[in-house]
């Protein structure tokens, strides 16, 4: 799989840049044989385009067969599946039901998704959010200063200011109600973001990490 992703994201790009290229340059050949009334290689030109529209459906086909979200039960699955070690580093040891995300776009232009989700016991979910803040930022840094610290989710999906705004997937959910969940914290690099989500009713923690094209 990773190989095919390799594959589809790095290398189709350039090999569908070529064709775009060979197929433009066929097309003004094309034109000049028709304008100078010689058949002999108009059926030859049309079969160079006729490849090129094959060659971009079947990058497209592919791309659209590893355009898809798996769910991992298991650690080292996901890790085995390029999974995001960073994410991984973040789960709390008495953490419960966790689910790890791989999601990969439609398209060599879209964002790759990593997400893990875990549970504590709800009384802890203070006390792990300031931990949380401890590792990021420092000692004694006031989380609330943040206009979007405990934002209601969909309140903050629905901001306009949000340009990277990436969707809570379900599954990661476990059935709690999307409605409970709020922003915990947003955090965005060299095109990557970080996005951290709680649901202090049931304690349950989801994390993204999307990297931008």
């Amino acid at each position: 799989m990773r190989l095919l992703l390799v594959f589809c994201y790095y290398i189709l790009p350039l090999l569908n840049l070529a064709l775009l290229i060979d197929f433009v340059v066929c097309l003004i050949a094309l034109l000049i044989k028709i304008i100078r009334h010689k058949e002999g290689k108009k059926t030859l030109l049309i079969i160079l385009g006729l490849i090129f529209i094959f060659a971009n459906v079947l990058s497209f086909g592919l791309a659209i067969f590893v355009a898809k979200e798996i769910i991992y039960y298991d650690e080292n699955s996901y890790l085995n599946a390029d999974g995001d070690k960073y994410l991984v580093e973040w789960i709390p040891e008495e953490a419960t039901e966790i689910l790890y995300l791989k999601q990969y776009p439609a398209s060599f232009l879209g964002s790759i998704v990593d997400g893990i989700s875990y549970k504590i016991d709800s009384k802890d979910v203070s006390e792990q959010i300031e931990t949380i803040f401890k590792k990021i930022y420092y000692e004694g840094y006031d989380p609330s200063e943040n206009e979007i610290f405990l934002m209601p989710y969909e309140q903050w999906i629905d901001s306009e200011s949000d340009y990277y705004t990436v969707r809570l997937n379900e599954k990661l959910l476990c059935g709690d109600n999307i409605e409970d969940y709020r922003v915990v914290y947003c955090i965005f690099g060299n095109k990557t973001g970080s996005y951290l989500f709680v649901n202090e009713k049931t304690g349950r923690f989801v994390e993204l990490q999307v990297k931008y094209n």
